[in-house]
């Protein structure tokens, strides 16, 4: 499971990637085209935005789920024994500490929970 100081790294590096992609355009003018730097920060840009969207949606499910999803393969644990291994990818797990693992993760997904997920599904 990836850390927030692991995702904020992640999104920097990406956004570096983007800068860097934009200086390159902007100073080597001619040397491969316009069209290669605009490729670059469109799939940089596209990246960002398919990894925020995916990590919301994994809060929005967490949030849904009360916290008692795997870590591993987020497999909803909602409906098994306390302790044991996850049904389906063999971690093994104990229902009360998963909610305390997704607060590191997402801070705020209780609060998505106390006002539900807006209808819209994991």
């Amino acid at each position: 499971m990836m850390s927030r100081r692991a995702r904020a790294g992640g999104m920097l590096w990406l956004l570096a990637a983007c800068a860097a992609a934009a200086a390159a355009m902007y100073f080597g003018h001619g040397l491969l085209g316009d069209w290669v730097g605009l490729v670059a920060i469109a799939l940089v840009l596209g990246t960002c935005v398919v990894v925020l969207w995916r990590l919301r949606r994994l809060e929005r499910r967490v949030a849904a789920t009360g916290g008692r999803l795997c870590p591993c393969c987020h497999y909803d644990m909602s409906g098994v024994e306390r302790l044991g291994r996850c049904p389906e990818c063999g971690e093994q797990y104990d229902v009360r500490e998963l909610p305390a693992m997704w607060r590191q993760v997402f801070p705020r997904w209780e609060r998505l929970a106390g006002r539900g997920t807006r209808g819209r599904g994991p």
